[in-house]
């Protein structure tokens, strides 16, 4: 939609538009809370650190890819900066990547707290979890469906 809007302003304008795409994973401070967060985000069924737990499917051995606010913020300003920027084109940022495992492992050592692991079956039964949330919401509530969708991309993706 941005592409059509974009080539519709330079035929009026005279000026040529070239757009940056940066692509960033999933945000780590919204996948993986912390616990000052707990309050102010929506429950996340696979991830939970407030009760300690998460839930994966397969056999938790792909690889999660996720950015930082400050790796996101950081790499922004060189991807704008960059000396060929006015030709626009698509970047990706990522600050780390891992398993479920790890991601349990690095979550102790940030902040003591142990996170039980629960395997919850097969990725294909996953994939219909997200597709029964989906169909159960209108476009406008996609909030109530898209934690699902974001999770299950991140394990297919590997």
């Amino acid at each position: 939609m941005l592409k059509r809007h974009l080539e519709l302003s330079n035929q009026s304008s005279g000026t040529i538009i070239k757009p940056i795409y940066i692509f960033t994973n999933v945000l780590a401070e919204f996948a993986f809370r912390a616990p000052s967060d707990f309050t102010a985000l929506p429950e996340n069924p696979y991830w939970y650190p407030k009760n300690g737990t998460a839930v994966y499917y397969g056999y938790g051995k792909c690889r999660w890819q996720w950015t930082t606010f400050a790796d996101t913020a950081a790499d922004t300003i060189d991807i704008v900066t960059f000396k060929n920027a006015e030709d626009g084109g698509v970047s990706s940022v990522l600050s780390n990547a891992g398993d479920v495992f790890y991601m349990a492992r690095t979550w102790k050592e940030m902040t003591g707290k142990d996170i039980k692991l629960t395997a919850a079956g097969e990725v294909e039964g996953f994939s219909e979890l997200a597709m029964t949330g989906r169909k159960a919401h209108p476009l406008d509530q996609w909030t109530k469906y898209i934690g699902p969708f974001c999770w299950l991309h991140q394990t297919e993706w590997d």
